[in-house]
């Protein structure tokens, strides 16, 4: 993930197995059948091999576009901007009041594929064999962008896995806000779910006074339209 975030943090790729920062995309080796999962050597992915084995499967167009989509939100200041006031958001309605800060946050975010054009979307709710349907979907493309429909709380891990990969991604963001003055800020692991499975991992800081903007954003706009999406087509 090169470049920077909205956030600060460099979006650099790492071995998903032990989390270790690549220089250079290039030195890393693919996952032979996704084509996703990333590994700085053999001995890393033998090691993954039981965790990421459930969600590998052969690339897929969308969630390629899914995932370039979510990495370009995080770009951009806006966007950025409306995903933190979610999140923080989310938090207040759960708990009343700004969350510990100290411990661990982990909110998954509901992602579709959204079409950017009314006529396809109400073209999605027409039957095939209707005779206004002329053409099999799949034979149709349909220009869609990504949005964020809603989060779910998964910080309980007795109630909720989290592996020692996901653990490590947020030790390690809690070091980086802590080390640059931010420690009062919630780490908060975001992981981007699509048609039921994870497909991008990203730790987002909140601040308190991120908390206080989210609290009077909602007084003068409902979230739904706060517009937490991206809509670049031509991302592949």
């Amino acid at each position: 993930m090169a470049g920077m975030s909205a956030s600060g943090i460099p979006l650099e790729i790492s071995c998903n197995y032990c989390q270790n920062y690549a220089k250079d995309k290039r030195t890393l080796q693919k996952c032979a059948r996704c084509r996703t999962s990333l590994y700085c050597s053999r001995d890393c992915q033998k090691k993954d091999w039981p965790t990421h084995k459930p969600a590998c499967s052969p690339p897929d167009e969308q969630r390629e576009f899914v995932q370039k989509s979510i990495l370009r939100l995080q770009k951009d200041d806006r966007q950025f901007l409306a995903l933190q006031y979610a999140l923080a958001h989310n938090l207040l309605e759960d708990h009343g009041a700004p969350p510990d800060h100290r411990k661990l946050w982990v909110l998954v975010a509901l992602v579709i594929l959204h079409p950017l054009h009314e006529p396809d979307f109400f073209s999605l709710f027409r039957l095939p064999n209707q005779p206004s349907s002329a053409k099999p979907f799949t034979e149709k493309s349909i220009a869609s962008g990504v949005r964020i429909t809603g989060f779910i709380d998964a910080s309980d891990t007795k109630k909720h896995t989290l592996d020692t990969n996901m653990l490590a991604i947020w030790n390690k963001y809690r070091a980086f806000l802590d080390k640059h003055g931010r420690e009062k800020a919630l780490a908060v692991l975001v992981q981007f779910q699509w048609r039921g499975m994870c497909v991008f991992v990203s730790p987002i800081g909140i601040d308190p006074e991120e908390f206080e903007d989210a609290k009077k954003a909602a007084k003068e706009t409902p979230p739904e339209s706060w517009g937490i999406r991206s809509t670049n087509s031509f991302l592949l």
